[in-house]
């Protein structure tokens, strides 16, 4: 498989699926660092500069297990949840797999 900076046209993605749509119009923002994916987000007013790891779906669940029982800062409800998920991790539907994922497998 080639590999390649260049962003893909439109054309060759418009038929994927909705997050592989919304990583591409993410290119920019997305960097690769001694092969692990990364998104650069800046706040607005560019005083606050954070690098999320982009989170493969196969580890979303363990990543909420391990945040929910955390002995420091755990067992928080969804909001402040998805609040810490998002000071380190990126991924396509954040606040919609935290809600799934604590309402029907981490709350009851």
């Amino acid at each position: 498989m080639e590999s390649s900076n260049a962003r893909p046209i439109w054309e060759n993605i418009s038929s994927f699926s909705p997050g592989t749509k919304r990583y591409w119009a993410l290119w920019n923002s997305l960097h690769l660092r001694n092969g692990v994916l990364y998104r650069k987000w800046e706040s607005e007013d560019g005083n606050s500069l954070k690098w999320q790891l982009v989170l493969p779906r196969s580890r979303i669940s363990d990543v909420l297990k391990e945040l929910h029982s955390s002995p420091t800062d755990g067992h928080c409800g969804v909001t402040k949840t998805i609040h810490k998920v998002r000071e380190r991790f990126f991924w396509n539907k954040v606040k919609e797999d935290v809600q799934d994922i604590m309402i029907n497998h981490l709350l009851n």
